[in-house]
């Protein structure tokens, strides 16, 4: 199964994210999405589809890859669609791409950083 993620650092973790993301073949600059208010960028956001092995990872289900990691995704804020971990008859809705980062986002009080052109 693949899923939606929402993954948001502290701006500080950017450049240890933007290793693990490069080591999960994301590219080297994986967190691409400035989030803060008007006056300073305060965390970076990433939206990828993951596999349900990631999803392992982050939940602490199985061992990283590289110990490395951990660091990073102690520091994660992060939301999975479909949700992994839900039970019972009244699933939240499936969000993908920017409606999911959109609905976390609201949901963690975060704001995409104005970029300057």
């Amino acid at each position: 199964m693949t899923y939606s993620a929402v993954l948001i650092v502290p701006a500080a973790t950017k450049s240890a994210a933007d290793a693990v993301g490069a080591a999960m073949g994301w590219g080297p600059v994986s967190y691409t999405i400035p989030l803060g208010d008007s006056d300073a960028v305060t965390h970076y956001a990433a939206r990828a589809d993951v596999s349900e092995q990631f999803v392992r990872w982050v939940k602490g289900l199985d061992p990283l890859p590289d110990p490395a990691f951990q660091p990073v995704i102690n520091a994660l804020i992060v939301d999975f669609s479909p949700d992994p971990t839900h039970e019972g008859d009244d699933p939240p809705p499936v969000l993908w791409g920017r409606a999911h980062l959109d609905a976390v986002l609201v949901a963690q009080g975060l704001a995409a950083f104005p970029l300057q052109s």
